[in-house]
Parts: structure tokens; sequence; C-alpha cells
């Protein structure tokens, strides 16, 4: 499977909007294990990971974001969280992928994982940090 952008439902309200991310009749969504938020100081990377069993579905709460998914040793895909939540959209990334995100903008990140599975060490693996180089300029 590969990584989706996912458009999500904007409904209109009086006094301001409301952003749907996900339900249980989402097609991105699989089951339930854990809610968290990442915060990242500007200019700090979080990565590399590659989940074994876990789903991660992935969207900006502050900041801006760059994420890399890595294909292969030596290709790397970046894509810009920040355009994706401008675009009310989020990114479903399928277990068996391995990704890393960096807050690029002027003030920390806070990224949020909606994961099909609550974490353990024993289904993530970590990659050297010089697992392959990416262009993080956006």
């Amino acid at each position: 499977m590969k990584p989706e952008i996912v458009h999500l439902n904007y409904v209109d309200a009086v006094g301001g909007g409301i952003l749907k991310i996900l339900s249980s009749k989402s097609a991105s969504y699989c089951q339930f294990g854990e809610l968290y938020f990442s915060e990242l100081d500007q200019g700090i990377f979080r990565g590399w990971k590659l989940h074994t069993k876990s789903d991660s579905f992935l969207f900006v709460i502050r900041g801006e974001a760059s994420i890399h998914i890595v294909s292969s040793e030596t290709t790397c895909e970046t894509i810009n969280l920040t355009e994706v939540l401008t675009s009310q959209c989020a990114l479903w990334l399928p277990h068996g992928i391995t990704f890393g995100f960096k807050s690029v903008g002027t003030e920390s990140l806070i990224i949020a994982n909606f994961a099909s599975e609550e974490y353990s060490s024993n289904e993530v693996e970590r990659p050297e940090l010089n697992f392959h180089t990416c262009d993080w300029t956006l």
C-alpha cells in the first residue's frame, strides 16, 4: 500500500467551522489504537521510523512540517504537511513505510497521529538517521 492524502470534511458553522478529521466510516480508518501529539522545536527532525503493524493518520495542529517518505535506500519523497492541512487534508501512512518529519517553520510543531495500534517498541523499527539523504527545503 502507498501513502495517501485524505481530503477532510469542513463544515461551516456560526462562529467558526468544524473540520472532521476521521470517523469509523472513513475509508482510511481501520481501527483505533491511540491518538497522540508530537511536539518538535523549530528545526528538529524526528525519525526514521518504520511501523511494522500500526498505520498512521497524520495532521498538523500547529506549525509547519516537512515529511519524508522513503521508498528505497536512494529515493525519498517530500510532502509539506502544512500545505496538506491548509487544503483540509491529512496524510495516511500504512505500516511498512519508513518516514521522518521535521519542524520547518518559525514556531514549534505539533503533529497529531491517530494510530491504528497502541505503541509497542516491538512493532517499530528505527533505521539509522543517515539511512539516506533528503533535501528538506520546500
